[in-house]
């Protein structure tokens, strides 16, 4: 019965260890934010690896993030003619 707790034991420590969150830093969550913002059409592929996120100012806990650089932004919509003879993106 001792045997079985432990081992409870260390199951439960291991599960927790394994569920805690990944250690991130205030550029890497400024770059998810960043990234989680750019929602495209099928078809359309985008490049962040041309920004840069640099820590500004911390206060206690909070961090002011610079974000500057270029998104690129590659892929095709298709355009057509709509009933009143207005171009649309279908």
């Amino acid at each position: 019965m001792k045997y079985l707790f432990y081992v409870s034991l260390v199951a439960s420590a291991l599960m927790f260890t394994a569920c805690t969150a990944e250690k991130t830093t205030p550029e890497s969550a400024a770059r998810k934010h960043v990234e989680g913002q750019i929602i495209l059409d099928q078809g359309i592929q985008t490049n962040t690896s041309g920004l840069t996120f640099t820590i500004a100012e911390t206060i206690d806990n909070t961090a002011l993030v610079d974000v500057s650089g270029t998104i690129a932004i590659e892929g095709q919509v298709q355009a057509v003619k709509n009933d009143k003879g207005q171009w649309i993106i279908k």
